[in-house]
């Protein structure tokens, strides 16, 4: 009789949590999300959009996780995040994942002012492929997207001499080491 006791008793207790849980959501109360993005989607979606969530869930906690399509939507695969902003990166993505196009990304190869190919009124597809690069891992969709290109007229990127998925190490690589790389 005491075990049958104890056991509503825990019952009812974890019963009254998970329905003050759920009005406190309700009422904006918190909650978490964990949302991956790539790194332009950090820059130019995401301040908006957490900024009109907050304003309905203030309490929330928002994790956000940056990398590369790849990884995000492997995490997304693992559930280890709930929400992924990028690109699909294998055919299957498409089958088991839902897709909503949100914005077209422009991508731009550059360089540090003092780079030989900085401020040249015309730069070939061969001047670019003997640079140096920084580049994504070779799974990345931005990474495939500068090879196919190259591939297109005629040539191929030099192996890159850094990969990484951080934008603060590509940017300060380009500025201080003389490399190219695209964003």
């Amino acid at each position: 009789g005491l075990e049958v006791v104890a056991y509503a008793r825990r019952t009812l207790s974890e019963t009254t949590r998970f329905f003050d849980a759920v009005e406190s959501l309700r009422q904006g109360g918190y909650g978490s999300l964990s949302i991956g993005a790539v790194m332009s989607a950090v820059a130019d979606l995401l301040p908006d959009a957490l900024a009109a969530l907050r304003e309905r869930r203030p309490r929330m906690t928002v994790r956000i996780l940056t990398g590369t399509s790849d990884e995000l939507l492997a995490a997304l695969e693992r559930r280890s995040i709930e929400v992924a902003i990028g690109r699909p990166t294998e055919p299957r993505h498409h089958a088991i994942f839902s897709y909503e196009p949100l914005f077209e990304e422009a991508v731009s190869a550059f360089c540090a002012p003092d780079h030989p190919l900085a401020g040249r009124s015309k730069i070939t597809a061969a001047d670019l492929a003997g640079e140096t690069w920084v580049l994504q891992a070779p799974t990345s969709p931005l990474r495939q997207v500068l090879e196919a290109s190259l591939a297109h007229l005629g040539c191929a990127p030099r192996t890159a001499a850094i990969e990484t998925a951080s934008i603060f190490a590509t940017v300060n690589l380009v500025r201080r080491a003389r490399m190219l790389s695209i964003l």
